[in-house]
């Protein structure tokens, strides 16, 4: 009954901005989720569960400590991850545990997709970014990968050799499915979608013009270790909020290198989970990383990359190259 209540009152409110975090504690190498609120105050998101799970006895969500480590456990856990996590927290609000929750431990904020069995990219899918590399934007998304061995997560060091030539960060909207996607039509796209993150899908830009211009695929050029920053906060889809209004900036020791709107996408969101699920289905905790605008460079030694969308939050990384 307590459970049926609580459902309710998460119905009522309501909660438009759910923003996760995957983060470990230091003193102990700790696995947990977190919680951002939108004044900045984060909560054990595990915690909270197994809080609940004691106190509620929720058998239709089997919430444990032990499938509550990692947002990557909770969406194989949970198709409706949104209603979960909202009951969550108004459980929190209900018995006014927030100050029991608050993190009061030093922790490091990891990515926040850890496993994902696949990182599908777009490649030119800005109509101006297509121009500058000397393209004609596409009449059909162009399909690539990066692997899950080059994910890295906010605020950590990107080490290049100077011997490869030149290296581009690019800003992109990443989404991350929540549900097992086949087949899936494009009006039914967003009931595939868990959220959204940032990733810089980081560019070797000479070894990419080397294998294009011998007809070669530029596999290498896209993967090498941390070579797919992601982060810091999954924003979890909210079916009021189109994303097609977020907007991508990306800042190189504060100056700003490429600005803008995800509407400026040659093919938007459901049309690229459409064409990838004809041809591969798409697992939970999956990442496509949409494209990126114009405004590409190169970096040097030193520099701070920032990627931000406001809406999830700014994703930063420190350049080494020697």
């Amino acid at each position: 009954m307590f459970s049926y209540i609580v459902k309710l009152f998460y119905q009522k409110r309501g909660w438009r901005e759910l923003r996760l975090f995957n983060a470990r504690f230091l003193d102990d190498d700790s696995n947990f989720i977190g919680f951002l609120y939108a004044d900045g105050t984060a909560i054990n998101l595990t915690k909270a569960a197994a809080i609940y799970d004691v106190t509620v006895n929720a058998e239709a969500f089997a919430l444990t400590v032990n499938s509550w480590t990692t947002i990557d456990e909770l969406l194989r856990y949970f198709e409706n991850i949104r209603e979960v996590v909202g009951t969550i927290l108004d459980f929190v609000e209900v018995h006014n545990l927030l100050s029991e929750l608050r993190i009061q431990r030093s922790y490091q904020v990891v990515s926040p997709v850890l496993t994902p069995s696949k990182i599908i990219c777009i490649g030119k899918n800005y109509v101006e970014h297509a121009k500058e590399t000397g393209s004609e934007p596409p009449s059909e998304p162009v399909l690539f990968s990066k692997l899950p061995e080059c994910i890295t997560g906010h605020e950590t060091k990107i080490t290049w050799s100077k011997h490869l030539g030149r290296l581009d960060p690019e800003v992109e909207l990443a989404v991350v499915i929540g549900r097992y996607t086949k087949n899936v039509r494009a009006a039914d796209a967003f009931l595939y979608v868990a959220g959204y993150t940032i990733l810089n899908d980081l560019t070797g830009r000479d070894l990419q013009s080397k294998f294009k211009q011998k007809g070669w695929p530029w596999f290498r050029a896209k993967n090498y270790e941390n070579f797919a920053p992601m982060g810091p906060f999954l924003l979890l889809h909210d079916p009021n909020k189109d994303p097609n209004s977020f907007r991508l900036t990306l800042k190189v020791n504060g100056e700003v290198r490429q600005s803008e709107l995800c509407s400026e996408m040659i093919f938007k969101i459901p049309e690229l989970i459409e064409t990838i699920s004809a041809h591969v289905p798409l697992q939970p905790g999956d990442v496509i990383a949409t494209g990126t605008p114009s405004g590409i460079g190169p970096l040097a030694d030193g520099d701070i990359v920032e990627c931000e969308i406001p809406e999830i939050g700014v994703l930063r990384n420190f350049i080494e190259i020697k």
